[in-house]
Parts: C-alpha cells; sequence; structure tokens
C-alpha cells in the first residue's frame, strides 16, 4: 500500500558565487518509517536559463546515508529507496550537491515531487503439511514432500517455486516436471480434500535431517508469490534416531550385567563370581549324572 504526499522542493546552486565540492542546499523531514518497506519519489534534474545539468548532483539520504543519486538532466519518475530495516522516525533528505567547486554563471536546480511510503507486504499465513510426517534418521530417504496451503483469496500456481525454502533449505529445482521452479498439473493438489489446493515442492532429507533432533522439531517453511508477496508457515515432525535407542538398550543392558556381576563379588554372597557359579553348577550336573549313572548299574546288576 502506498501513503503519497505531495511534496515539492527545489534545491538551486547560487549564479556567480563561489562553490565547494561537497556545499549542499537541501530540505529534510524526521518520518516515522515503522512498517515502510519503501520511499518512492519522482525528481526532475535541470539548469537555469538552459543548458546541461553540471557540477552538482541530487542525493536523497536517510539519516545522513546516501541512498539514491543522479548527475544527468531529466525526469525521474518513480525512484524508489529501500527503508525495510527501518523502524521508528529518521530524517529524510533530499539535497543538491556540489561535486566540483568554482564559479558558475548557471544555476542547477532539482525538482522533487511526490514523496510516497510504501507498506511492508503482509506475511500471508501458510499451511503447511510434511509427507512423511515421522523422520527416522539414519535410514535412507530421498525427499520430504511438502504440501503449502494459502488462504482461498491466494493461488497457489503464484508460488515462485525458486525463493522457497525450509529452515533457510532451498526446495530442489531440478530438470525434473516436478523439480521445475514453474508451476504445472502436477504440482498443484488438494492433499487434505479440503477444497484448497496445495503446491508441491520438495526438500532434501538428508538437509533435513541434519537439523533436527528427537522427540520432534518444529519446521519453519517460506517463501514468496510471483507479486514479491511474502508466506510463511510451520509444521511439526516427530524425530527417531533408532540407532540411538539401540545404543541406550545396550548400555542399558551393559549396565544391568555389570550389577550383577557386583552382586557375585560382593563378601555377603561369599565373592563369588560367575566363574564360580559355572563351576558349581558344572559339579552339581556331575554328581547327578553319577548317581544316575550308579542307579542304573544297580539296576542291571538285579536283572
Amino acid at each position: 500500500m502506498e501513503h503519497g504526499r505531495h511534496l515539492v522542493g527545489r534545491p538551486v546552486s547560487r549564479i556567480n558565487k563561489v562553490i565547494n565540492p561537497g556545499d549542499y542546499e537541501s530540505f529534510y523531514q524526521y518520518v516515522d518509517l515503522t512498517g515502510i518497506g519503501a520511499i518512492k519519489f519522482d525528481v526532475r534534474l535541470g539548469a537555469q536559463p538552459s543548458g546541461a545539468f553540471e557540477h552538482v548532483e541530487a542525493a536523497f539520504l536517510v539519516d545522513g546515508a546516501v541512498l539514491w543519486t543522479r548527475n544527468v538532466a531529466g525526469v525521474y519518475l518513480d525512484q524508489q529507496v529501500n527503508v525495510a530495516a527501518l523502524t521508528g522516525y529518521h530524517c529524510v533528505e533530499m539535497r543538491n550537491m556540489a561535486v566540483d567547486g568554482g564559479t558558475f554563471t548557471m544555476a542547477y536546480w532539482t525538482q522533487w515531487d511526490n514523496l510516497r511510503l510504501i507498506e511492508k507486504p503482509k506475511t500471508v499465513p501458510a499451511v503447511i503439511t510434511l509427507d512423511p510426517d515421522t523422520l527416522y534418521l539414519h535410514c535412507p530417504g530421498k525427499w520430504i514432500v511438502c504440501y503449502i496451503e494459502l488462504p482461498a483469496e491466494y493461488d497457489v500456481n503464484n508460488i515462485d517455486e525458486a525463493t522457497v525454502t525450509l529452515q533457510d533449505i532451498p526446495a530442489y529445482l531440478g530438470n525434473e516436471g516436478w523439480g521445475k521452479p514453474s508451476c504445472n498439473k502436477s504440482k498443484v493438489v488438494d492433499h487434505d480434500h479440503n477444497g484448497l489446493k496445495e503446491r508441491i515442492v520438495r526438500f532434501d532429507m538428508d538437509a533435513v535431517q541434519a537439523l533436527v533432533q528427537p522427540p520432534e522439531a518444529i519446521v519453519t517453511v517460506k517463501g514468496h508469490l510471483a507479486d514479491k508477496t511474502p508466506f510463511e508457515g510451520s509444521a511439526t515432525v516427530k524425530v527417531v534416531d533408532k540407532l540411538a535407542e539401540l545404543k541406550a538398550k545396550m548400555e542399558a543392558f551393559k549396565a544391568k550385567i555389570q550389577g550383577m556381576k557386583d552382586k557375585c563379588d560382593d563378601e555377603k554372597h561369599g565373592r563369588w563370581d560367575v566363574k564360580d557359579v559355572r563351576d558349581k553348577i558344572k559339579d552339581a550336573v556331575d554328581k547327578i549324572k553319577d548317581n544316575v549313572k550308579d542307579e542304573d548299574d544297580k539296576g542291571a546288576r538285579k536283572k
């Protein structure tokens, strides 16, 4: 959205007056730039009574920093400077500044008009669905498929796929039909059957797995439409690390075995160790076998 301010200024260099490089005439105003993405303006450069525009330049500044300059006569419409990073009040200034020193027989002037403050575009909320929605770390996989749904008043066909990222990981772009940044029928579906279309993009599985940790992670998908309108949405994925779980089970098993050994080594249990227990069991088994053999021999003699 544009907020226009009709502003006419005409700084003029003086005729037959000594001018030093860096001298300037200007006008300025403090402007609240909160929520403003850019400042647009029109400007005309000329000389009086006639002739080329020279020895000076037109400059547009914010807080003393030069963001725009011109030094050739003419009319410049819809000029723009980016102020998206600024908030609060800042000094907006327009100058007619000398680049050469001397005494000039003509006046060089700049006429500024139609100053406009351009609001930052609103971020469109997106509904993000990921497939798979559970990631198994260390398991093979090529892609994570992402479905991007926008509100009904926006067309997912207008998503610029070259701008889409998941946690700063760019969407895959390739020679495949589904990998090209332009839209086609195979990339627009109603995945959740709610009457709103989703745009399909894919992200590299390994790159995403490298960013997440169990038990779950919230990932953010961002991008722009063709007209530069931004959109953003998030999704939660479950994260499972089977290798880490197996290692934990092995460590628990080792600890259990160690506990059993420690118990056998305890003084109140006769300082038995595993070998002692095994030997005692073997001796008992041998005695049982001998007893059985003796009983068999006795039975055979009776017969």
